[in-house]
């Protein structure tokens, strides 16, 4: 009898794993090991379920109820019904928490980090989910659009032949996404890599289209524009069209040369490919994202 009811709880826990979207790509053999060390916990509005600079230590899967997550002064999460307190932080590799105060009386599954962590990490349905759920969140944050204004961009150096492979590895590598990934990994992205040149006026892609690849910029200046106007220069160095590529979405915005341009281009079903082949650079994208999105 006891064993019927504590298996009954089991299943509870996992019913409550598969619907968070951070954990239902898990197959049910993972989601049990999970579920076998969480537990369901209650608390009531105000309670501060977490200190900015406490140790992380658990995670906190809100089922039920309303939370607010502030990071360095600023809100990073507004969460209702459904997210997770401490996966963000997780992800981006930090050891400590955010400050997380419960709005109005809520209901969450309570998780040892040690073990989200061993369970999570390797797999790749979590981390292409994970990814898509934090591009997502990004473009939201910069009114979908590439970047944020950071101010006159720099237009990098001509040249006048394509880079061999080895150059190509170093250029990706210099980027902010893929520089501590391994590389192998970065090789074989840099090897299925092609060279795309655009006269000044080209248009690259227009809103609504279908987001088949990704361009990074070499040399030149970009023009990015969304739906409401609003737009921002980008310049040598970024990339354009990853985000809407992991979020799975079509174009959010329209993008113009304003220059001659040089970019590096990589297919969004190649960049997927090397992902799943390649655990450790999907693990290292997904942190660079975590902690853009927690950066102010």
């Amino acid at each position: 009898m006891l064993a019927d009811l504590a298996l009954e709880g089991v299943r509870d826990r996992m019913l409550l794993l598969r619907t968070n979207p951070n954990f239902a790509p898990l197959e049910d053999d993972d989601l049990l090991r999970i579920a076998e060390h969480a537990r369901i916990s209650h608390v009531k509005k105000g309670t501060v379920l977490t200190r900015e600079g406490d140790p992380l230590t658990r995670i906190f899967l809100l089922t039920e109820g309303h939370v607010i997550v502030r990071y360095k002064g600023r809100t990073v999460a507004d969460i209702r019904g459904q997210g997770g307190v401490g996966l963000l932080s997780l992800f981006a590799g930090l050891e400590t928490t955010p400050e997380a105060i419960a709005q109005e009386d809520s209901m969450f599954l309570e998780l040892p980090a040690e073990i989200v962590r061993s369970n999570v990490f390797e797999s790749f349905a979590i981390a292409r989910n994970t990814l898509r759920l934090l591009a997502l969140g990004l473009l939201e944050r910069r009114g979908q659009l590439p970047v944020p204004d950071a101010g006159p961009p720099d237009v990098g150096v001509w040249r006048d032949r394509e880079p061999t492979v080895v150059e190509r590895v170093l250029m990706i590598r210099n980027g902010m996404f893929f520089s501590t990934a391994h590389l192998d990994a970065i090789a074989e992205l840099a090897r299925r890599a092609i060279e795309m040149r655009f006269a000044e006026g080209d248009s690259l892609w227009q809103i609504g289209e279908p987001t088949a690849f990704s361009l990074r910029i070499e040399f030149g200046k970009v023009k990015c524009t969304n739906t409401k106007g609003e737009s921002v220069v980008i310049g040598a160095g970024s990339v354009l069209g990853m985000m809407d590529a992991l979020a799975g979405i079509q174009r959010s915005y329209d993008a113009v040369a304003l220059t001659p341009l040089i970019t590096t281009k990589v297919e969004t079903a190649t960049q997927l490919a090397v992902l799943e082949a390649h655990p450790q650079m999907a693990s290292t994208l997904r942190m660079n994202l975590a902690r853009a999105f927690l950066a102010p």
